[in-house]
């Protein structure tokens, strides 16, 4: 078991520095569960993560949930969380659009950027969960529905508007003050998440190792908006308390925290071969572009405890 541990130390720490433009963070959460009879049992569960690689609080959690086992193989699963979401100054890019003539060639790009902020979120989800049996291995398969719902937030925002043509740029709707008020509307949206887990659970055996692959599908034209690769141990003390830890790996798609754009930007010359867009003004910091949407790699604990 030691080398095992080694093993899943040494994986981690890998794949966390050959990713430097990757973000790292750490997950910690708290689970109380008390069982009510053999089918029925509800939760309360607090979570806390740090985002940019564990400097800044990212969102803090607190949730309820019902679980209801009508059989060994199914589990149902409902609930509800309260979200206090963390947002960092970030710059994001966005096509408005293009020319008649040649539809892959954009002709109005809106950049902004945006201060740190915190928004509320609440989330419901349903969830049904599979199991087998095979051996000392269990694999299960979990589809679950949830329905995000972000609330109307203000905050110091600013940003450029450019209108591409074939020599130059012409700036428009400009807004220069990083301390002029905007509104962010209200936003809901909704998420189907799949998961794959493969556990070793060897009776008698208080260490529990597992893998898993979760993708999320949704957002506004339902794609993949990311990916979750995870592996870990669960550590039973006893029949009440038991603790976990994982590495799990978030990637999101390019197109998600605007990787394309903003190399198609730096590539827009004129006639002359100087660059279109002025990167260093301060209306457009690359350093922050897609920030709160970077892949991550996260180093998570948990404790769980029943009665």
């Amino acid at each position: 078991m030691k080398k095992i541990v080694l093993f899943f130390a040494f994986f981690a720490t890998t794949l966390i520095a050959t990713a430097q433009s990757d973000d790292f963070g750490v997950w910690t959460s708290i689970e109380l569960q008390k069982k009510i009879n053999k089918k029925w049992s509800v939760g309360f569960e607090s979570e806390f993560r740090l985002q940019d690689n564990a400097k800044e609080l990212e969102r803090w959690t607190v949730g309820l949930n019902g679980v209801y086992k009508p059989t060994k193989w199914l589990k149902l699963e409902a609930g509800y969380k309260f979200i206090r979401y963390y947002s960092l100054a970030e710059t994001k890019g966005k096509v408005t659009k293009y020319l008649d003539d040649d539809e892959e060639e954009p002709k109005n790009i809106k950049i902004r950027t945006s201060n740190p902020h915190w928004n509320n979120r609440h989330r419901v989800f349903l969830s049904a969960t599979l199991h087998k049996k095979f051996g000392s291995f269990e694999v299960s398969l979990r589809e679950q529905g949830q329905y995000n719902i972000r609330k109307e937030t203000s905050m110091g925002r600013y940003g450029t508007k450019y209108m591409l043509n074939e020599w130059d740029s012409e700036e428009l709707d400009s807004r220069t003050d990083p301390s002029e008020i905007d509104t962010v509307n209200s936003k809901n949206t909704f998420y189907l998440r799949s998961r794959i887990q493969v556990e070793y659970d060897k009776k008698g055996l208080k260490w529990k190792p597992y893998a898993n692959v979760e993708m999320y599908n949704g957002g506004s034209g339902f794609g993949i908006h990311k990916m979750r690769y995870t592996a870990g141990i669960e550590y039973k003390i006893n029949k009440k308390h038991s603790v976990e830890v994982y590495y799990r790996y978030q990637h999101k798609p390019s197109e998600d925290n605007g990787e394309g754009l903003l190399q198609y930007v730096r590539g827009i010359t004129d006639s002359s071969g100087n660059p279109v867009y002025d990167l260093s003004s301060p209306n457009f910091d690359p350093s922050r572009f897609g920030y709160n949407d970077r892949s991550t790699h996260v180093l998570g604990f948990d404790y769980k405890f029943k009665f």
